[in-house]
């Protein structure tokens, strides 16, 4: 049974926090200090990590349990190492520096002897597995050796008030049909991989500056 749920409010108590390792199922390597501006102007400090199998922000209460910043509504953004998240379509995207209004999504899967076992993933799990997960520390910094994790990510560009998802360089030069030599040159003098958000902001920039 998950108890992770709690209000944002609750925050500024004290908390404890799980030993820094070097993961791939959370976007930091450990809890980071955070600001988190609600929506009512106040702020609150504390220490988060982002889970990419869950899409929770998470923190560590005074009883020791993992739980979720929740409810996710209340909050306008979370300031963690100089990069901000807003909450959007019930999880938390990335505000990427960008001139055009971007976005990344990050999501992961998990896996066990080959087999998929949901979260990011079309083939559903039984609840069997999940909860096996749960118990097994998804909300731990490091998962059990048995899971293997394979984050992913999803970015999102607006236009024209609407989001446009971007899973590869075409779905640029798709959006962007006028610049389509100038992306796939960039792209390539330039090393532009999808997994580095840095390289992916600084092409947007570049699209930015043609247009």
């Amino acid at each position: 049974k998950k108890t992770f749920l709690v209000p944002v409010f609750l925050l500024f108590l004290q908390v404890t926090y799980a030993d820094p390792q070097i993961i791939s199922h959370f976007i930091f390597a450990q809890y980071e200090q955070a600001s988190i501006l609600n929506k009512n102007k106040k702020i609150v400090e504390a220490k988060l990590n982002y889970n990419t199998v869950t899409e929770e922000m998470v923190f560590i209460a005074p009883d020791g349990q993992y739980k979720a910043l929740y409810p996710i509504e209340q909050v306008d953004t979370i300031y963690i190492k100089g990069r901000k998240f807003i909450p959007m379509s019930g999880v938390f995207y990335e505000v990427l520096p960008t001139e055009i209004p971007a976005y990344i999504n990050y999501k992961c899967r998990i896996s066990t002897k080959g087999q998929s076992i949901g979260y990011g993933t079309s083939n559903t799990a039984s609840v069997e597995n999940i909860s096996s997960i749960n118990q097994g520390g998804v909300y731990q910094l490091k998962l059990p050796d048995l899971y293997k994790v394979d984050p992913y990510i999803v970015y999102w560009i607006r236009m024209d008030g609407n989001m446009k998802r971007i899973r590869k360089i075409k779905d640029l030069q798709n959006l962007f049909p006028q610049f389509k030599m100038e992306i796939t040159t960039y792209s390539k003098k330039n090393k532009v991989k999808m997994n580095d958000p840095e390289k992916i902001a600084d092409l947007i920039d570049y699209i930015s500056g043609l247009l």
